[in-house]
């Protein structure tokens, strides 16, 4: 079973850190600050502290990182290791009896059904077409089911293997190491922030929140001066609009004062000529 056949190969030529041997097997630890960028792809981008290696099935490298490796060592000594090693032989016999057993039976009757289809395409017809379709839908949906079922009996597998792992070491001791195990994971991205200068992402400080004070201080300002600054135009308004209303009523005045003038013109007029008639 190969496992990051190119992690093996970028092995090659360092010196392993320790080596453990079992049952003629061997397993090499590593650790990944011998190794150019392996701890930024698996550490970095995946939160994997350990990976495993193997160009064989028989042989194993385990390339771990250098701190978490002296934290929780024991979750990684030999008899341990062993368990895993024996979890990915199971793993591999499941993979290759459903391909034996079942993948290739179902790519072999899917392929020979189609050859038939296309040879007697004449005879079929538009039929011919349907069958080819229909036996690759079927194929497809075959093999994810045949998917779901390796990774389910894997994952008992695994589940196995960790209850191996759980006798061995004890329940207190397990779950101390488990405990371990996550904070150093934790104490690791931590200091990794700090060292950076950077800061959680997600993360909500003390100067996020002054930030956001000052942002909504000063948003509550502008809008207080907005509603001033209405205000103000409102009395301007309201004072243009009086001042338009006087005037009106001065011209209003001086109209009556004008038609008075008129009409008291006009009955002088008619004074002066009724006298000059007598």
């Amino acid at each position: 079973m190969k496992i990051n056949p190119r992690l093996w190969d970028a092995c090659n030529e360092i010196e392993a850190y320790e080596v453990q041997e079992f049952d003629g097997r061997k397993i090499e630890i590593y650790m990944m600050s011998q190794i150019d960028g392996v701890k930024d792809e698996f550490v970095m981008q995946k939160g994997q502290f350990a990976t495993w290696s193997s160009v064989d099935g028989v042989n194993y490298r385990l390339i771990i990182e250098d701190g978490y490796y002296e934290e929780v060592k024991d979750l990684y000594r030999k008899d341990i290791n062993k368990i895993w090693i024996e979890y990915w032989d199971v793993c591999d016999n499941l993979y290759k009896r459903f391909s034996r057993f079942c993948i290739y039976p179902i790519m072999i009757i899917a392929v020979i059904l189609c050859i038939i289809s296309i040879a007697f395409g004449s005879y079929l017809g538009k039929f011919g077409s349907y069958i080819i379709i229909a036996v690759l839908i079927v194929m497809f949906i075959g093999m994810f089911a045949l998917n779901r079922v390796l990774k389910k009996k894997q994952n008992d597998e695994h589940t196995k293997s960790r209850k191996q792992i759980y006798d061995i070491l004890g329940e207190d001791k397990f779950n101390k190491l488990v405990e371990k195990q996550k904070n150093y994971m934790d104490k690791y991205f931590d200091d990794l922030y700090k060292d950076k200068g950077d800061k959680d992402p997600y993360e909500f400080t003390e100067e996020d929140e002054n930030v956001a004070s000052n942002e909504q201080t000063k948003e509550t300002a502008e809008e207080t001066k907005a509603e001033e600054n209405t205000d103000e135009a409102k009395e301007e308004t309201k004072a243009e609009e009086v001042k338009e209303e006087t005037k009106a009523e001065e011209v209003k005045a001086e109209e009556t004062q004008q038609d008075e003038n008129i009409e008291k013109a006009k009955e002088e007029t008619n004074a002066s000529s009724d006298k000059i008639e007598e």
